[in-house]
């Protein structure tokens, strides 16, 4: 009877141990200056085999929490957002490059700034921007130059110069059952909200 019993137990944890582990993924969405983002997204989680990535789920709500998902797998989070409000550019948006491209703010090197502040779509932050961005405050804009676009950054590549990393992020794996992730959500042109020293002070000056 012992035998037995101790075959049975052996048994069933072989299928524990051979049941798929699983994870969650849970995806935070905020500003730049780290409040609730307040504008509609869509989270789209797609799994990755090889070059394929198929879609396996969606929310369009935040945080959004994706649960049994297979530990061994690679996953791929991609975000949007419907709103397409204009950016309210300012003056401060226009000072901040300029500070960046003087060099009294080191700055060149975060991919949301990179991604705001590239208004002409060169993949890069130059004096050719900000003229650009006078002109819209002046109200002499380009008509090829969109301010509606949102766009998201993982926090974890906010120091990536990586332009292919807007809008989604790769997880690798799942540890401890739990990957949690939080997206910063910026606009074109909204350059203030890529720099951290800039949130505390958000009031416009006459």
């Amino acid at each position: 009877m012992r035998k037995s019993l101790t075959f049975i137990f052996l048994w069933f944890a072989f299928l524990l141990a051979a049941q798929p582990q699983t994870g969650t993924i849970k995806v935070n969405v905020e500003d730049g200056c780290g409040n609730a983002f307040d504008k509609p997204v869509a989270i789209d989680l797609y799994q990755v085999i090889g070059n394929n990535a198929t879609l396996i789920t969606s929310s369009n709500s935040h945080p959004a929490v994706f649960d049994n998902l297979d530990q061994g797998y690679t996953y791929e989070v991609r975000m949007s957002s419907s709103d397409v409000t204009d950016t309210d550019v300012s003056i401060k948006d226009a000072a901040a490059i300029r500070y960046v491209i003087l060099g009294v703010i080191n700055n060149t090197g975060q991919l949301p700034f990179i991604l705001a502040g590239d208004v002409n779509g060169s993949l890069g932050v130059s004096t050719l921007d900000l003229v650009y961005l006078m002109r819209h405050l002046v109200k002499i804009p380009d008509q090829n130059i969109s301010y509606k676009e949102w766009f998201f950054v993982d926090q974890a590549h906010l120091n990536s110069q990586n332009v292919s990393l807007k809008n989604k992020t790769i997880v690798q794996g799942i540890p401890n059952g739990l990957k949690e992730i939080t997206f910063n959500g910026y606009q074109h042109g909204a350059v203030v909200s890529t720099i951290a020293a800039f949130c505390a002070t958000c009031v416009e000056d006459s």
